[in-house]
């Protein structure tokens, strides 16, 4: 779904960036689609996809290469770990960052790597942080499920802190202001009214 309205309805959230893109990454990439995407529409960048899987990472570097794309690597390795100051102009996660171990570290490791005026954008779940109130949420049973059998345990077994899907719209903007990330703006998209899309810009390189 992320891929398929990734031009037409997700991107348009941050204006004029296409034109602005040299480099792009997408973490927990999985398969490797929207990262192929954005090159086929944008062939003079170069774009990376990470992800811990070695699997995911092998399956997207095949794809890549039976489509011909050069300016497309795949690297296996967790974010959190991600070493790689003022090196993008935009960086991407979709529906993810609530599944990760340390998810203040990832998103401060996002800052260090976009260049000055670089942007984040990231998709989630659109949901509140109090379990009352999400009563009314169209699949708040299936998602708190979800949470629990998958998005939760995941960060837990990392010894994570197990945020879930539903870990509150109202932490996104804290978090992403606490990791260096300014102007934050979250959005909700009519295509897709269950997820929020954050955009944030990276405004002082190599902070630590």
């Amino acid at each position: 779904m992320s891929v398929a309205a990734l031009f037409e309805r997700i991107l348009p959230l941050v204006p004029g960036i296409e034109a602005r893109l040299a480099d792009g990454l997408d973490k927990a990439c999985g398969s490797g689609r929207a990262v192929i995407a954005f090159a086929h529409a944008v062939p003079a960048s170069r774009f990376t996809g990470i992800d811990v899987s070695a699997e995911a990472v092998a399956s997207s570097t095949s794809l890549a290469s039976l489509q011909r794309l050069p300016a497309v690597r795949f690297v296996q390795g967790d974010v959190a770990e991600l070493h790689r100051l003022g090196t993008f102009d935009l960086i991407t996660a979709f529906d993810e960052v609530h599944d990760q171990p340390r998810p203040a570290r990832v998103l401060r490791r996002i800052h260090e790597s976009l260049r000055t005026g670089g942007t984040w954008l990231t998709q989630d779940i659109a949901g509140d942080a109090r379990l009352a109130d999400n009563r009314a949420h169209p699949l708040g049973p299936f998602l708190y499920t979800v949470s629990c059998l998958h998005g939760m345990s995941v960060s837990l077994a990392g010894g994570g802190q197990g945020p879930g899907a539903l870990w509150g719209r109202e932490q996104a903007p804290e978090m992403l202001g606490a990791a260096g990330l300014d102007s934050v703006v979250v959005e909700t998209l009519p295509h897709h009214p269950i997820d929020d899309y954050s955009i944030a810009k990276g405004a002082v390189v190599g902070r630590s």
